[in-house]
């Protein structure tokens, strides 16, 4: 007669093994869940005309995330890039207005400044290196400039 099949010590090698990857899962869950949710918002027929919606309201640990990148961002590249103080300013800031107070940013956290070059034509943020003079407020329509005068 055979011993009877110990069914726990089958499976404990894959328990230990699958628990950080179910760790990992839920830890990326937690952080991603505001994205999700953000996109899902972006889809609903409401924001299909605009679907970069409007100015959203962030939970602390964002904004906390937002202060922390822009103010690393400020310190090196803008350093770096010659950033005027007052953009640099708004980048430590986490994205928030200097004049109304906004945070400049969507639920799926993409940027609503608008960059304008030198003659006040709107330029798409990833020509903004290259040919941006300012940035501007949507709501409060002011503006600042992107680098020192030369």
């Amino acid at each position: 007669m055979t011993a009877p099949i110990d069914h726990q010590s089958l499976l404990a090698p894959f328990m230990r093994a699958l628990f950080p990857i179910l760790l990992l899962f839920l830890f990326l869950r937690f952080i991603f869940h505001g994205k999700i949710s953000a996109f899902k918002n972006n889809l609903r027929p409401e924001n299909l005309n605009n679907p970069q919606g409007g100015p959203a309201q962030h939970s602390r640990l964002a904004k906390f995330y937002f202060r922390g990148v822009g103010t690393a961002t400020a310190n090196t590249l803008g350093r770096a890039l010659r950033y005027h103080p007052n953009h640099r300013a708004f980048l430590s800031s986490g994205s928030v207005c200097q004049q109304c107070g906004e945070t400049l940013l969507n639920s799926a956290w993409m940027p609503l400044a608008r960059c304008v070059d030198s003659s006040g034509n709107r330029v798409p943020l990833m020509e903004a290196n290259k040919r941006g003079a300012a940035f501007e407020c949507p709501s409060c329509h002011f503006r600042w400039p992107l680098r020192w005068e030369a």
